[in-house]
């Protein structure tokens, strides 16, 4: 599929992107800026027709960046500081065909809250992780 390309979005985006990163920023982290604003980009160019002919456009982009830097900043957090995690996952090991954690490996000890998401379930759970 060919997106055709609208010159007004060009000329709007990095006033937007700027907007989006600075939010992002604030809430997420510098680590998930970037990628945050991208996401929100992404949405606001499917959504430019009628982006586009609102007076506050900043501000649209700028609470599309916060509701996202929330979503980022509430799933996989460590809450006593920065740090990573990741699942391994095994489709096979449940019989109703959604996924299921094998093992979860943490970037260092601490205080973490992980939140899992899909479709429409979610769980949320917190765990300290010693020292091996």
């Amino acid at each position: 599929m060919v997106i055709a390309r609208d010159r007004s979005f060009d000329e709007a985006f990095d006033v937007l992107f700027a907007v989006a990163e600075r939010v992002a920023r604030r809430v997420a982290g510098p680590s998930a800026a970037e990628d945050i604003a991208a996401e929100v980009m992404g949405r606001t160019f499917a959504r430019w027709p009628r982006v586009q002919a609102l007076a506050y456009r900043e501000a649209w982009v700028a609470r599309v960046a916060f509701n996202e830097s929330l979503d980022v900043y509430r799933r996989d957090r460590r809450l006593d500081g920065p740090g990573t995690f990741r699942a391994e996952t095994d489709p096979a090991t449940n019989s109703s065909g959604t996924w299921v954690a094998s093992g979860l490996h943490f970037s260092k000890p601490g205080c973490w809250e992980i939140t899992a998401r899909m479709h429409n379930s979610t769980i949320t759970f917190r765990l300290r992780v010693g020292r091996p």
